[in-house]
């Protein structure tokens, strides 16, 4: 379940409103380079990124957005510094690729295609989520910290096998610790407190 199966480099958990259950986001980072293009977000194959976040997405309850890091370049105006970390539903990304795949030298896609295509600033889901990426269904918070969705994705197999596959362990301040070659590269909780 790693970033070759997922698509995801990073899973994010965000509290709502302090009631113990949280939204999840997958995120696929990619930079922008200096000419304003994204050299990291391959041409339409049904194999590309954009639809390994968007199959895992789906299927473990969260909603599939790029994280854009971007910066000055010759051929873009981030217009507002806010910009300068960026998100952009996945779908975005997948509907640009889909209309180029019958091009003969698919371009690379560039700031100014997916500024037009409603990109906001990162820190929006921080101070209020918008409407579009919430999800209907949240996630309880303990089961984030018992491993969702990675120990979820292991039933169906024997108890020994699951805790061979998850070590488990306890830091300092007895948060459990799973470590698993299914985790996203980065996982991150916040709780809105």
């Amino acid at each position: 379940m790693n970033e070759s199966i997922r698509g995801a480099d990073i899973d994010l958990f965000i509290e709502d409103n302090g009631t113990g259950r949280y939204h999840f986001f997958m995120l696929q980072a990619k930079i922008m380079n200096y000419e304003g293009k994204y050299k990291d977000i391959k041409n339409w194959s049904v194999n590309a990124q954009f639809y390994k976040l968007l199959r895992a997405s789906n299927s473990e309850g969260a909603f599939p957005l790029y994280l854009l890091y971007n910066g000055g370049s010759v051929n873009s105006n981030l217009g507002n510094s806010q910009f300068g970390l960026s998100i952009v539903e996945a779908t975005v990304i997948r509907n640009i690729r889909v209309s180029q795949r019958r091009n003969w030298r698919n371009p690379l896609i560039t700031f100014n295609q997916l500024q037009a295509f409603n990109m906001k600033p990162f820190h929006v889901l921080f101070c209020q989520i918008p409407k579009e990426y919430k999800l209907p269904e949240t996630i309880d918070g303990n089961a984030i910290y018992k491993g969702y969705p990675y120990i979820n994705k292991g039933e169906g197999i024997e108890k020994e096998e699951r805790k061979s596959e998850f070590e488990e362990k306890k830091d300092s301040d007895s948060i459990m610790i799973i470590k698993s070659k299914n985790l996203a590269p980065f996982r991150i909780v916040l709780k809105s407190d």
